[in-house]
């Protein structure tokens, strides 16, 4: 199966277990989205494993309790929890604005970029900022600021 580009906007697109492969190596572009329950611990894994670029991002409560996307990327953890915390962070913010065509704007930290920033609240001496902030202790608004450019 040959796939150029692929979307998924809810819990009902998926790839074919026996196609993983063949996606990922001849897509230009593949990007899957949103967790949920008809999604199992494995397929999420094997995404990641045949590098098919995930996005995440969220428009509805199917994946996660909340629209906040640290719920999303808990939820992600939850049933993925052998995806290294760096992969999700990048499905939500890099692979994010690539899946939605603004990668030229947003989605990293560099020259030329629009600012789109927050910083988030961590406990004091944590040194595993990635793991925190998908593990769900995230807490919207008051854990989250959006740094405005002046």
């Amino acid at each position: 199966m040959k796939i150029d580009t692929l979307v998924a906007i809810d819990t009902h697109v998926h790839i074919e277990p026996d196609s993983r492969d063949t996606a990922a190596d001849e897509a230009a572009r593949n990007y899957f989205g949103e967790t949920g329950p008809s999604f199992s611990r494995q397929e999420l894994a094997d995404y990641y494993r045949a590098g098919v670029p995930v996005a995440f991002g969220t428009d509805s409560l199917a994946s996660a309790p909340t629209l906040n996307l640290f719920d999303e990327l808990a939820e992600a953890r939850r049933i993925a929890p052998n995806v290294p915390a760096s992969l999700l962070v990048d499905s939500a913010t890099r692979r994010g604005a690539q899946a939605l065509g603004m990668d030229g704007e947003y989605g990293t930290i560099e020259a030329g970029k629009r600012a789109a920033l927050i910083s988030v609240t961590i406990p004091p001496d944590l040194e595993a900022v990635e793991e925190y902030l998908v593990s769900g202790n995230v807490r919207a608004p008051q854990d989250v600021r959006l740094i405005r450019s002046r």
